[in-house]
């Protein structure tokens, strides 16, 4: 009976203002699987966890439960048994920038459900790779459900629609994102369930910033301003990054600048503290573009370095959907580069970015220890950088060519 409660209380505050309270519920579902050795109810409770986890943009302590996941998974067993563990996992994985493991894990899951229930074996595969392509483009397991539109129940018509429109976006077919877009109604209307709102919202904001549709996005991005702070998750299914991400990328779309720059670092600062590596890469890229287009004093000098850094991350993570942006975008910021060091002061940067001291630097360019530290600072001062580290991704981010030994 409690368990029966306990699982009737967690639907009825779903979304973002129901997340504290979700928490705690999960907390009690754990507890009272363990005391009752009830393997189903310690699996519920373990679910919770991990949803609300990556909910809160705890991402390490969600990974780390999965074990414990696995363990009340396999006391249960059965193929839906299996399927939660596989979709929660893969959830997890893609927040967290480990692309083929989690498209892997979400391939176990729709082979393990769709013979015995299709309809969320689908809907969660959909939605899982519908934010997976942001990240990695389209791939070939998900074409099909593309080109064979599903037939989702009634509630959930309208987020289908969105949904395949944004990967479609991805695909590069804009016609048929815009056709299943309209096919939705405009957002005013939409009816979504309460756990679905904010991610209908971000994948919206992404199809009309990519149609050119300014007057909708707009509307979308005000409406997204009451859940600034929050990420963006589907039901343990998958993660769309901080709220800000939309924003500023939005913004960035309708040409607000100041805000887009805003909302763009603090997109890139909250994934840093989550532990989302592609959320920061994405981040710190559409910040890069921010500000070439702001063009404000220090803004080519801060824009090197986002970009270098996205350019870094993506490269590592297997972002392929960003690998050649990142780099177009370094290359123009490399021929944009103006004057602003002196040839000394622009080898004294490079050598920083080769990992070297400044008695190294010294030894190399036979100058004085104090003299190499001298042109360090006067680099420090003129980029408006704090640290060694930052000339050293802004000498690599700017492509300037390595010193000779």
């Amino acid at each position: 009976a409690l368990a029966a409660a306990l699982r009737a209380r967690y639907e009825a505050c779903p979304g973002p203002a129901g997340l504290a309270e979700r928490g705690e519920l999960a907390r009690e579902m754990v507890a009272l699987g363990r005391h009752s050795g009830t393997p189903r109810t310690s699996m519920w409770g373990e679910i919770w966890t991990v949803e609300t986890m990556v909910e809160s943009g705890r991402l390490a302590e969600a990974a780390e439960e999965l074990a414990a996941l696995d363990v009340a998974v396999e006391e249960v067993g059965g193929p839906v048994a299996a399927w939660h563990a596989d979709r929660v996992r893969a959830g997890v994985l893609q927040a967290r920038g480990r692309y083929e493991p989690a498209a892997a894990a979400a391939k176990r899951a729709f082979d393990r459900m769709s013979p015995v229930e299709p309809v969320p074996a689908v809907g969660a595969f959909f939605g899982f790779h519908a934010a997976l392509s942001t990240h990695v483009g389209v791939r070939p397991e998900v074409r099909p459900f593309l080109d064979r539109p599903f037939d989702p129940p009634p509630r959930f018509r309208v987020q289908y629609l969105v949904v395949r429109a944004s990967v479609l976006v991805a695909a590069g077919d804009a016609d048929r994102a815009a056709a299943s877009y309209q096919q939705a109604g405009p957002p005013s209307g939409w009816e979504l369930p309460v756990f679905f709102v904010v991610p209908a919202l971000t994948c919206a904001a992404l199809v009309c910033g990519a149609l050119g549709r300014h007057e909708e996005l707009a509307a979308l991005l005000a409406r997204l301003e009451a859940h600034r702070g929050e990420q963006v998750s589907g039901s343990g299914v998958f993660s769309r990054g901080p709220v800000e991400l939309s924003l500023g990328r939005g913004a960035l779309d309708l040409g607000r600048l100041d805000a887009a720059v805003d909302d763009l670092a603090a997109a890139g600062e909250s994934a840093e503290r989550c532990g989302a590596p592609g959320f920061v890469a994405e981040a710190r890229h559409h910040l890069a573009r921010a500000l070439e287009a702001r063009g404000a004093p220090g803004d080519h000098d801060r824009a090197v370095v986002a970009n270098a850094e996205a350019d870094r991350l993506t490269r590592a993570l297997g972002m392929t959907a960003y690998v050649d942006l990142t780099a177009a975008l370094g290359e123009r910021l490399r021929v944009a580069r103006g004057p602003g060091l002196t040839p000394r002061e622009s080898e004294v940067a490079a050598l920083v970015g080769e990992g070297l001291s400044n008695r190294q630097i010294a030894r190399r360019l036979t100058v004085s220890e104090r003299t190499a530290e001298s042109h360090v600072q006067h680099v420090l001062t003129k980029l408006g950088f704090s640290s060694r580290s930052q000339i050293a991704v802004w000498s690599l981010g700017a492509g300037r060519p390595r010193p000779a030994p």
